[in-house]
């Protein structure tokens, strides 16, 4: 069952402070590694989805339930977000992030 665009939003968002702020806590840990780097780069890629999924129910909660994201302003924006906070923990995970 699916819940309401307004919930999913608070749900997401709140993943995507808790990603980052492990990623920031534990950044030296996750360039201490190249496995860890790799995950790191994974959790980037999940960072990514978790953004795309908050801004999508934010326009979806603004516009209407009929609103979908479009690839300039909304997808690039959320890949861009999620590259550089990979890049605040190591280069290695910006590359596994885009590939993820």
């Amino acid at each position: 069952m699916a819940v309401q665009s307004s919930v999913s939003l608070l749900l997401s968002l709140s993943l995507c402070v808790v990603i980052f702020g492990a990623m920031q806590m534990f950044k030296t840990e996750i360039a201490s590694n190249e496995w860890k780097t790799i995950a790191g780069g994974f959790l980037g890629s999940w960072l990514f989805i978790f953004s795309l999924t908050a801004v999508n129910n934010l326009e979806n909660t603004v516009f209407g339930e009929g609103f979908q994201s479009q690839l300039f302003p909304d997808v690039i924006f959320c890949l861009g977000i999620a590259l550089f906070t990979c890049g605040l923990v190591h280069r290695v995970c910006v590359t596994t992030c885009f590939i993820f």
